[in-house]
């Protein structure tokens, strides 16, 4: 399987669109070979137009399904390590096997240049009759409050709720996984998971839920014309200045 062929996958996959753009992001830095990828955090926010924290969010969710494999990578004469990612095909998505295609050492298959690629990832739970898909892995994902009650019912029906205003499962997801908007973990100062959907909290400093291809692709072109609006105005004022020295000799 061609590395292209595992960026064509993302696209076509239920991530996301904001998940998609920012592993589309990440493989801009894989080469024909397959080889680890290695942007800072800071780069891939600059590249997405997302803060730091939300691509630490979506990078999670992408490891969760399968798509990458974030490992550390040692910087010579640094105290400290970088992170870097490996390329993996999630349960589900391949393609023609090849022959002859070696294994990774720790039993995941990372994508090559002529090889399917296979990564050992858990299935979502399957969704009880009646209830909307993706509720039942964001209620196994729940954060814990103690000894204190978390209904499920209430929960389920805001859920719900939230998929018929548009908001998408995987963004819901992923702000469950990374615990947005949460305060006092596993305490009972931790919000029901009911009243945490009704407030929309994945939305908190994520901007999962708000950013899409095409409001990236339409800040792009504002960001565009402003820079040439910008331009025009300043070359504007150089020949007006240039006259002017003129004028004056």
């Amino acid at each position: 399987m061609s590395t292209w062929s595992w960026k064509q996958k993302i696209w076509e996959s239920k991530l996301s669109a904001t998940t998609k753009i920012v592993l589309q992001a990440l493989a801009s830095h894989l080469n024909d070979f397959g080889d680890p990828m290695f942007p800072s955090q800071e780069r891939l926010a600059k590249l997405c137009s997302l803060s730091e924290r939300a691509i630490i969010t979506h990078l999670q969710v992408a490891e969760d399904e399968g798509w990458i494999k974030p490992r550390k990578r040692e910087l010579k004469g640094k105290k400290w390590a970088a992170n870097e990612y490996i390329a993996c095909w999630p349960d589900g998505v391949n393609d023609v096997p090849s022959r002859g295609e070696p294994r990774s050492p720790d039993g995941v298959k990372e994508v090559h240049p002529n090889s399917p690629s296979e990564l050992s990832s858990k299935n979502n739970p399957p969704t009880p009759k009646g209830e909307p898909d993706g509720f039942e892995e964001i209620w196994k994902a729940k954060w814990s409050r103690g000894n204190a009650p978390n209904p499920r019912q209430p929960a389920l029906k805001a859920y719900a709720a939230a998929l018929k205003r548009g908001s998408l499962p995987a963004d819901i997801l992923a702000g469950v996984k990374a615990r947005v908007g949460v305060d006092k973990e596993d305490t009972v100062y931790a919000p029901q998971l009911v009243t945490w959907l009704n407030q929309e909290r994945w939305k908190d400093g994520t901007g999962a839920a708000v950013l899409s291809a095409v409001d990236l692709e339409a800040a792009e072109r504002r960001l565009a014309e402003s820079k040439r609006r910008h331009d025009e105005d300043m070359r504007r004022r150089v020949e007006e200045k240039s006259a002017q020295l003129r004028g004056a000799a």
